[in-house]
C-alpha cells in the first residue's frame, strides 16, 4: 500500500525538478539579487567542506556591522567577535532574532590575534596588540586614532565598542559575568581526596540555612539587615559552593569561609513580612526530601 504512493511523490518531485531545469536553461531566469543591509543576520560559508552531507553554511548567527563598497560585510557574533567576509560567502538568515545584547563571555579568540585595522598578527614591545576587554578584537596601538604609546591600564574599549556606547558599567558587569563563567568551565576533580570529600559535605549541610547581613540601603544610604537562603550548588563550584538568595532579589556566591559569619542558627525563621525569591520551590524540595 506505501509503495505506490512513495512512487507517486517521486514522480511529483521529478516533474516539479524537470520544470525548474527548463525554467533555469530557457535564458529568461535570472538570479535573484541580494541586498544585505546594517543589521540584517546571515549565515556565513564553510571555508571547506570535508564531504557532501556537511551544510554549506555555519551555524553561527552574526549581524552585519557595516557593508562596504567592495562587497565585504564586517560582521559581529553575539559574543562581539568581529569578522571580514564576502558578501559571496554569506547568506540570509530568516529566524526573528529579538535579543540583540551582546555577551562577551561566549568569545573564543584563537592564538595569534589580528589587528582589526590592518589584519596584521604581529606583536612587538614597541607596537603591541591590544585586546578590548569587552569584545575582545584586537588592535594595534600604532593603528589606533589617535595612537597610543603603550599598554593603558586597568580596563580598556576598542573604538568600535565605545562608538557603540558601551559604557564601564557594563564593562564591569561583563567582567563579573565573564568570571563566574570562567568558574562553572572550570575542570571538575573527579577523584577528590578524603580532606576534599570532607569540605564537600561539610558544604553540603549548609544547603538552606539563613543568613543575615548588612548591606547599603538604595533608598536611605544607610546599612541594614538582609536576610537570605544559602543554596549549595554542588562540588563542580568548588570552593564557591554556595549561592545565596536574598530578600532583595540579588544572588551572590560564596565559599565556606564567607557565608559561615553570617549564618542563624539551625531552626531560624523568616521574620513575618519577609520572603525570599523562590523560597517556595525550596520549601517543597526539602518537604520531598524529608518525606523520602
Amino acid at each position: 500500500r506505501l509503495c505506490p504512493e512513495a512512487m507517486e511523490n517521486l514522480l511529483i518531485a521529478q516533474h516539479r525538478d524537470s520544470l525548474r531545469y527548463a525554467h533555469i536553461r530557457s535564458g529568461d531566469y535570472t538570479p535573484k539579487r541580494l541586498k544585505f543591509e546594517v543589521g540584517d543576520f546571515v549565515y556565513t560559508q564553510h571555508s571547506n567542506q570535508h564531504s557532501g552531507l556537511q551544510p554549506q553554511a555555519k551555524p553561527a548567527i552574526l549581524r552585519i556591522k557595516e557593508v562596504r563598497p567592495s562587497g565585504r560585510l564586517i560582521l559581529q557574533g553575539k559574543c562581539g567577535s568581529i569578522l571580514d567576509r564576502h558578501m559571496s560567502q554569506c547568506a540570509p538568515c530568516h529566524l526573528p532574532i529579538n535579543d540583540l545584547a551582546l555577551d562577551a563571555s561566549l568569545a573564543l579568540k584563537p592564538v595569534g590575534t589580528m589587528c582589526e585595522q590592518c589584519s596584521g598578527k604581529e606583536s612587538t614591545a614597541e607596537d603591541p596588540i591590544l585586546l578590548c576587554d569587552f569584545c575582545d578584537a584586537g588592535w594595534h596601538v600604532q593603528c589606533l586614532d589617535p595612537p597610543l604609546s603603550g599598554v593603558p591600564e586597568g580596563d580598556w574599549l576598542c573604538p568600535r565598542c565605545l562608538l557603540d556606547g558601551i559604557t564601564q558599567t557594563q564593562l564591569q558587569a561583563k567582567s563579573a559575568h565573564r568570571s563566574v563563567v570562567k568558574q562553572l568551565r572550570a575542570p571538575v576533580n573527579l577523584y577528590p581526596d578524603k580532606q576534599m570529600r570532607q569540605r564537600d559535605a561539610a558544604a553540603q549541610q549548609l544547603h538552606g540555612r539563613l543568613v543575615l547581613q548588612n548591606f547599603l540601603d538604595p533608598v536611605t544610604k544607610r546599612l541594614r539587615p538582609y536576610w537570605g537562603r544559602v543554596h549549595y550548588v554542588g562540588e563542580q563550584r568548588r570552593p564557591r559552593y554556595f549561592d545565596i538568595h536574598f530578600e532583595d532579589g540579588d544572588v551572590y556566591d560564596y565559599t565556606m569561609s564567607e557565608v559561615k559569619p553570617y549564618l542563624q542558627p539551625v531552626g531560624t525563621s523568616l521574620p513575618a513580612g519577609v520572603t525570599l525569591p523562590n523560597d517556595s520551590e525550596f520549601i517543597g524540595q526539602a518537604s520531598s526530601s524529608t518525606t523520602g
